[in-house]
C-alpha cells in the first residue's frame, strides 16, 4: 500500500491481517495478501485492535480524511479520542497538530481536571483570522451590509474580543 493510505484503508488492512493470522497464516503470508510489509501490518492490526466496533462507527465519515499516522497519535488517549479524531479530519489538523492536542488531552485526562481549555483547532483559528481579515478589507457600504445581516452581531463580538486579546497581547510585552 502507498503512502497515501487513508486510515480507513488501513484499517481494512489491519482487519484482513488478523482473519489471516487466525486461519493459521504467518505474518509474512498476511502482510503479502494485503500488500503491506510485516512490520506495516502487524502496526494495522494494531490500529485495528484499538478502533473497533463503536469508535469506527462514530469516525466513519472522518476515516476517509485521515492517514493511518493520526489513527497511532490518537491511540493513546481513551475517552476523547473520537472528538479529537472527528476535529482532526474536519479541520484537517496535519499529524503535528494532532499530536499538541492529543498531549493536551492526555495531561487533563492524566491529571482528571482541566489545565488547558482546548477551545478550537488551528484549523478553526485560521479561518476565524482570514474572515476578520477579509472584513476589516470591506468597503464602507459592503461592511455596513454585513454587519446589519444576521451575522453582524457575531462579527461585532469577534471584533470586540479581538480587541481585548490585541490589548492584553501588547501590555504582556
Amino acid at each position: 500500500m502507498a503512502n497515501d493510505t487513508t486510515a480507513a484503508e488501513r484499517l481494512k488492512a489491519g482487519d484482513a491481517v488478523r482473519r489471516a493470522l487466525d486461519s493459521g497464516a504467518t505474518l509474512e503470508a498476511a502482510a503479502s495478501a494485503v500488500g503491506l510489509t510485516a512490520a506495516a501490518a502487524k502496526k494495522a492490526r494494531w490500529l485495528a485492535s484499538i478502533y473497533r466496533g463503536q469508535e469506527r462507527k462514530q469516525l466513519a465519515h472522518a476515516l476517509s480524511r485521515l492517514t493511518p499516522t493520526h489513527l497511532e497519535v490518537a491511540a493513546h488517549v481513551s475517552r476523547s479520542r473520537v472528538e479529537l479524531l472527528r476535529r482532526a479530519a474536519s479541520a484537517r489538523l496535519s499529524v503535528r497538530a494532532l499530536r499538541e492536542e492529543v498531549a493536551r488531552v492526555a495531561a487533563v485526562e492524566s491529571r482528571g481536571r482541566a489545565v488547558v481549555e482546548v477551545l478550537g483547532g488551528r484549523g478553526e483559528l485560521e479561518r476565524t483570522r482570514a474572515a476578520l481579515e477579509r472584513y476589516a478589507a470591506f468597503p464602507p457600504r459592503q461592511l455596513e451590509r454585513l454587519l446589519d445581516g444576521p451575522n453582524g452581531e457575531v462579527v461585532r463580538q469577534l471584533a470586540a474580543a479581538g480587541n481585548t486579546l490585541s490589548t492584553r497581547l501588547a501590555s504582556a510585552s
